[in-house]
């Protein structure tokens, strides 16, 4: 059976501080109540470990669904860690990750023991969600969390020649920043035995409904996908002259 021992988390690894971010349909900024509905491990191709969490509000229809990388690629050592000014931190993925196991299982994310299950993931090739085999995390579906999702603007992209491109379309989503206990206490607030909600208190004073981490940079003309595609079809024309120039 797949364990998650290489997850584990190296002593010395210092823990992050309650931070602050800076939105399926796109939920308004705020502190939802979920239930956990689904989440599995994935992988890129570049080999980084992914868990995919389904999220259903609480008493109520809203849903969010969203993809956190809890290990660097392959070729950076399958880490789930980086290291700032000497001093080892999980990677943001990692974080969240293990926010949400703790929460909803009382271990921490390498103690859980995935189990295959078929569910329907999107499948790029066939443009439609299929029936799939995923190492499925079990013990977190059905726990109860509290998740701080944000609002975010960005630019839409497209593929030109191989390479995504950014467009002067805007696209929006949502983002989990933190994950907390149902109570609204942070993992952190209960691991130090804290006896107000500061985290909450902040996040909620600090974000209203109208939030939005606002990304999208506009995009000059000729440059963006435009220059992409003319690059694209330059080079395109110079196999061509080669293939049929003249001996």
């Amino acid at each position: 059976m797949q364990t998650l021992d290489f997850l584990n988390i190296d002593e010395g690894v210092e823990s992050n501080e309650d931070f602050m971010p800076g939105g399926n349909f796109v939920l308004n900024t705020g502190m939802y109540p979920m239930v956990v509905d689904m989440a599995y491990l994935g992988e890129s191709t570049g080999g980084a470990v992914s868990v995919t969490i389904h999220l259903k509000e609480v008493g109520g229809k809203r849903q969010h669904r969203e993809t956190f990388y809890v290990t660097s690629g392959k070729a950076k050592g399958r880490k789930n860690t980086y290291e700032k000014n000497g001093v080892k931190h999980l990677l943001p993925g990692m974080e969240s990750v293990n926010q949400l196991a703790t929460i909803t299982t009382g271990k921490a994310l390498p103690g859980l023991t995935p189990e295959e299950k078929t569910i329907k993931v999107w499948n790029f090739e066939a443009r439609k969600e299929l029936p799939t085999k995923v190492p499925a995390l079990t013990e977190m579906i059905g726990g109860t969390v509290l998740a701080a999702i944000t609002k975010t603007a960005e630019n839409k992209r497209q593929l030109v020649a191989g390479e995504y491109i950014d467009t002067n379309e805007k696209r929006e989503f949502n983002e989990v920043g933190k994950f907390l206990h149902d109570d609204r206490y942070s993992v952190a607030e209960k691991i130090g035995s804290a006896t107000e909600t500061g985290y909450y208190t902040r996040w909620t004073e600090s974000f209203d409904a109208d939030y939005v981490n606002d990304k999208f940079k506009p995009v000059a003309p000729g440059a963006g996908v435009e220059a992409a595609s003319a690059e694209a079809a330059t080079a395109a024309t110079s196999v061509v002259d080669d293939l049929f120039g003249d001996d």
